[in-house]
């Protein structure tokens, strides 16, 4: 499997990629947005702003690492269709030293007055005993202490992963690709625990008094349907634009991303069922608040938009095969699903951070909303930056020859 590498001859590599002047724009215009909604936010109405930071910062970051799970698991499992696909996911992991530093900024919000944490860092009423039950874990010391372990080991094998990828396309070397066989499955088990603990902290920690064992997977399904969707619109429009030879990435390889953004869009709806359907019938108070807080004072519409946005919209669209291939209408349903990631966010935290407020409902968002586009905008900036900073695809990995070959039965 790893004998001769290279490009193959008679086939040339890709030109650059260059940052195209209409995307700068977009995303400066989307920063610009953030901005405006910060400062609005913070001369307004801080919580909004806590909310739409926390949302900004969770769905750039899990963007990062849920790219990094995707090379990660193509190393583990000695996939090879993958291989010409990778410098995309490569480059969306570039965010995550950012992610870090906006994380240790929410991470700061638990010490704050008026924190969007205040359920369990200043609990009162029916949360104080809750959180006392669970004050091995919900304190502000174990808080900073789980992040800052978690992120620098997650920074420092991304950081490698990245790192022993592009340092092929200088010498060459098959060592290389022995070594990042050998991070994958490390990544993976970090990963695994570390993404877990930072969605029960930043997410599920917003109601102290509600539990679900299946958060983790629940959070990680709709990452990973999302982030699919940002890897197969970006290798669709590289090709389209023609940076990418259909001899590198093709219909096939298109179809295979498309797969998984599928085969995960149908798994969210089943985990999601699943931890409804459970609360629901076991009918506890301190599970069913959950659902409660996002049915009233005018989240019910909003929870339904959810269901159709994120589920049975994508669904529908995406179980047509030849849809799945190329075109418009993978475009337009790799949008979809983006859109649908940044509103389930803002879904999750904002109905959580207004519990007990005076204005529990849910208004017109657009301090938060602005935010969380704002890291939206500052996100595909850092990754079309970073994109074009290397070779489009690893020019000296072994496997290159059999990606070629790569077909469907």
């Amino acid at each position: 499997m790893m004998g001769g590498h290279g490009v193959p001859e008679n086939v040339s590599a890709p030109e650059p990629f260059v940052v195209p002047q209409g995307l700068k724009t977009a995303c400066y215009a989307l920063i610009a947005l953030g901005v405006i909604g910060l400062v609005v936010g913070l001369l307004t109405d801080p919580m909004a702003t806590q909310i739409g930071w926390l949302s900004g910062f969770w769905l750039t970051t899990a963007f990062a690492l849920l790219s990094a799970f995707f090379v990660a698991v193509g190393y583990a499992s000695y996939a090879m269709w993958n291989v010409t696909l990778r410098r995309i996911p490569e480059a969306m992991m570039s965010w995550l030293p950012i992610g870090a530093v906006t994380g240790a900024v929410t991470v700061g919000f638990a010490f704050l007055e008026h924190s969007i944490f205040h359920h369990w860092t200043h609990p009162e009423g029916p949360h104080a005993a809750v959180v006392l039950k669970k004050g091995w874990w919900l304190n502000t010391n174990r808080f900073v202490i789980f992040y800052v372990i978690t992120m620098a080991l997650l920074l420092y094998l991304v950081a490698k992963l990245r790192r022993h990828s592009y340092t092929q396309d200088q010498d060459g070397d098959v060592e290389h690709s022995w070594r990042l066989q050998s991070l994958g499955p490390v990544f993976l088990m970090i990963f695994s625990l570390g993404f877990s603990g930072l969605a029960v902290d930043f997410l599920m920690s917003l109601q102290p008094s509600w539990f679900s064992t299946m958060w983790g997977v629940y959070i990680f399904a709709g990452a990973w349907q999302a982030t699919n969707a940002m890897i197969c619109l970006t290798a669709v429009l590289l090709v389209e634009r023609g940076y990418l030879d259909k001899v590198w990435v093709n219909e096939n390889h298109i179809h295979d991303v498309a797969k998984f953004m599928f085969a995960f869009t149908v798994f969210y709806g089943y985990i999601a069922f699943c931890q409804f359907l459970l609360i629901w019938y076991a009918n506890l108070p301190e599970e069913t608040i959950f659902y409660h807080d996002r049915y009233l004072n005018g989240w019910a519409i909003w929870t339904w938009v959810l269901v159709f946005s994120k589920f049975i919209i994508p669904f529908a669209v995406l179980l047509r095969h030849g849809i799945k291939r190329m075109g418009y209408g993978l475009k337009a349903a790799c949008v979809w699903v983006v859109c649908s990631q940044i509103f389930e966010l803002w879904w999750l935290v904002a109905p959580a951070a207004k519990v007990g407020s005076a204005h529990p409902g849910p208004g017109i968002p657009f301090v938060e909303i602005s935010i969380m586009l704002g890291f939206f905008g500052a996100f595909v900036l850092v990754s079309a930056r970073a994109l074009s900073k290397h070779s489009l695809i690893p020019v000296k990995d072994p496997r290159l020859h059999e990606v070629i070959a790569h077909h469907q039965i």
